[in-house]
């Protein structure tokens, strides 16, 4: 029996694993998937200074709140970012890292940093959507949800998402993360973690592949369930 801990990406919230949760639960294993502050059903907290600070916190104050320990980590897209900022704070609490789709920071990196020529792009949204600091969601074809039903369940429920979460760094000098045992799932139908998935098949991790797009936890929530199986 394994315990997931999952963290969603951008523009998105708990909801996003409503598919995969009874899955992983038929199966003998614990999960947990909380939304992040500002996103989802918390939307209404969202201020100009919700970064990416805000949500390491939120999730390393819940593992030490609920006493988690023997936790695999799963970090979303933007998630990974706050994967490998909660590993600096509770790495004892954390047997495996799993990065799906996700990106992968060092010390002193955003998000902006790991996707060139990305900010001006949410800038221009955020400018067009008439908000100082939250950027609009990109539509659910974007994320490889293509099925009518499927793109209009997330349509309705993705939410826009506070700039600064993607222009604050990692605060990991200790890169405590990088000790962590490590799998990298590439969802192949999204160009996201195409070079994150070649470094860490240099570093030495396992690294899986999804024939998906980004959203795989809508799309093939079976299969997404199989491969945390084998990451860990």
């Amino acid at each position: 029996m394994a315990k997931f801990l999952l963290i969603h990406g951008s523009w998105h919230g708990g909801w996003c694993w409503e598919r995969l949760l009874p899955i992983l639960k038929e199966r003998g294993h614990q999960a947990w998937a909380p939304t992040l502050t500002g996103l989802g059903e918390r939307a209404g907290e969202a201020t100009p200074a919700t970064g990416l600070a805000t949500h390491i916190n939120q999730i390393a104050e819940m593992i030490l709140a609920g006493d988690l320990n023997d936790l695999a980590l799963v970090g979303h897209s933007y998630g990974g970012l706050v994967m490998v900022g909660t590993a600096e704070r509770v790495p004892d609490r954390i047997s495996h890292l799993v990065y799906l789709d996700a990106l992968v920071p060092d010390h002193a990196q955003s998000a902006f940093d790991l996707m060139p020529g990305a900010e001006a792009g949410f800038v221009q949204m955020m400018r067009s959507a008439g908000s100082e600091f939250l950027v609009p969601p990109l539509p659910p074809e974007e994320f490889g949800v293509t099925g009518s039903a499927d793109a209009k369940w997330v349509k309705t429920h993705l939410t826009p998402m506070p700039i600064l979460t993607h222009r604050e760094k990692v605060d990991a000098p200790q890169r405590k993360a990088f000790k962590i045992p490590s799998t990298y799932i590439r969802c192949l139908q999204f160009g996201l973690g195409a070079g994150f998935a070649a470094k860490a098949r240099r570093d030495g991790w396992r690294v899986l592949e999804a024939d998906s797009g980004h959203d795989v936890m809508v799309t093939d929530p079976k299969g997404l369930a199989d491969l945390l199986e084998r990451a860990i």
